[in-house]
């Protein structure tokens, strides 16, 4: 009777491990839908308490088990979390499910997009080391590499990401990496990135894509289409409230770090005599312990988490994560409704005669229309580019004659916002480095939110009549 019992309790714990098994699978199949993985992917709520809702773990640090475990945990032998700078549950939980709608193998999250920008440019660059960018910047990147990292002893040459034989031709023998967003901030320009991996991969180089604008890959998928790392800020499109504040840093796990260009990959720990590459290189055993395929690496992630993120320490909150995880649940549907709502303003504003010159890539008329269409997928976008007939002066009175459209630096959020680029995010630029970044002394730029679109219309076509 024991017997009976025991084998019925056997067989009810592997009926319920084999459903919560399929439970985790289903959401990690290529064919289900990118709303679908934003729901349910990343978090298995059987290993937080049954929670339906991700918990927040508010904590610093981790009780161990003994010296030993300790032990194991710092020197990497076992995974846990140890301290909250470096992981914790909750924002484990935020970085599997961006890397799944990413495509990615694993991801860091961080403090901000730019937090996560750093990390990556700090975990592949040395002093000496040079790099190549598009120059179509969100201005704070701009301004990052046209002065900061120079400071460290770091080149940068801006490239046309158009522009194939010239980058082609910049790659020099100390050139570590070739970086770009999908979709340049405010240029709107997206990019191909086949090419431009082709041509990093040409030179045994990573491509690196701030994919920002592509919104956690629900508008551009840049690891499917070839780039090796991706980051993005998790402030706009994921959390989409304009409540908290994160980054994330997103491996491919495709990039072969041991090919003699960044050493750092290779060389051996003074303390444990082994490499990054020697733990997390392809097919290493602690790679086959965590199933990830032969043809996959995840020693990039690794670097930045337990030596990078580590060190500088640009951590990401938990409520943070949990908020940005809440938001990430219905970004799908607030991306398809903005993105429906930009483009029919889009064609409103193309018929305004107190409109100079308008910029969005679904617009049919516009120069990036046709790359736009290869490359996006569910919609052009929700940011808009115009240039008001009157110059700085009309720009100025449209913004202060919104009522709906909040003036704010922030992109991505439920909310509409329109703001003066030229004297905010890229005010510290060189009246050069503007007209390289595309900005100029009249440009607005909008960030179509979810509203009602023809509230929307009424509010920004009444401001522009008031010029």
């Amino acid at each position: 009777m024991l017997g009976e019992q025991g084998n019925i309790i056997r067989f009810e714990t592997f009926r319920e491990t084999k459903r919560t098994l399929n439970k985790i699978a289903i959401t990690e199949k290529t064919n289900v839908h990118f709303n679908t993985k934003a729901l349910h992917s990343g978090y298995n709520s059987q290993d937080h308490q049954k929670c339906l809702s991700p918990p927040i773990y508010q904590t610093t640090s981790y009780e161990f088990e003994s010296i030993e475990a300790g032990r194991q945990l710092n020197s990497g032998e076992k995974q846990g979390h140890i301290y909250s700078r470096v992981s914790n549950p909750t924002i484990d939980i935020l970085e599997k499910k961006v890397a799944s709608l990413e495509g990615g193998l694993a991801a860091v999250a961080c403090a901000s997009g730019h937090a996560a920008q750093f990390l990556v440019l700090n975990n592949l660059l040395s002093t000496g080391d040079h790099m190549i960018s598009s120059p179509y910047l969100y201005g704070g990147t701009y301004h990052q590499f046209h002065e900061q990292l120079p400071r460290l002893g770091i080149e940068v040459t801006f490239c046309d990401p158009s522009n194939f034989n010239l980058i082609r031709n910049s790659v020099q023998k100390n050139t570590k990496l070739i970086y770009a967003e999908s979709m340049g901030n405010p240029e709107l320009n997206p990019i191909d990135i086949k090419i431009l991996s082709e041509i990093a991969h040409a030179n045994d180089i990573p491509l690196v894509i701030d994919n920002t604008l592509g919104c956690c890959g629900y508008l551009i998928k840049p690891l499917v289409n070839g780039a090796d790392i991706v980051l993005e800020s998790l402030t706009k499109w994921a959390g989409g409230h304009g409540n908290s504040v994160g980054g994330i840093i997103v491996d491919s796990g495709r990039f072969d770090w041991s090919s003699g260009k960044f050493t750092h990959f290779t060389e051996k720990n003074d303390h444990t005599k082994r490499s990054i590459w020697d733990d997390w290189g392809y097919g290493a055993e602690k790679c086959q312990q965590l199933n990830i395929p032969f043809y996959l690496n995840p020693a990039f992630i690794n670097r930045v988490k337990t030596e990078t993120l580590r060190d500088w320490g640009p951590c990401i909150s938990p409520f943070n994560a949990y908020q940005i995880l809440q938001g990430i649940e219905t970004l799908a549907l607030r991306t398809e409704r903005s993105c429906t709502n930009a483009l029919e303003i889009a064609k409103i504003l193309e018929k305004n005669v107190l409109v100079e010159t308008i910029r969005y890539p679904g617009l049919e008329n516009d120069k990036y229309h046709a790359e736009a269409q290869k490359i996006l997928k569910n919609g052009y976008g929700s940011i808009i580019t115009f240039e008001p007939k009157g110059g700085y002066e009309a720009a100025e009175k449209i913004i202060e004659n919104v009522n709906i459209f909040k003036h704010a630096a922030n992109i991505g959020d439920s909310k509409s916002l329109i703001l003066h680029p030229a004297s905010t995010t890229h005010y510290q630029l060189t009246e050069r480095e503007k007209h390289e970044a595309g900005v100029t002394e009249s440009m607005i730029r909008l960030s179509i939110g979810i509203e009602y679109v023809n509230d929307l219309i009424e509010d920004l076509t009444d401001a522009i009549q008031s010029t």
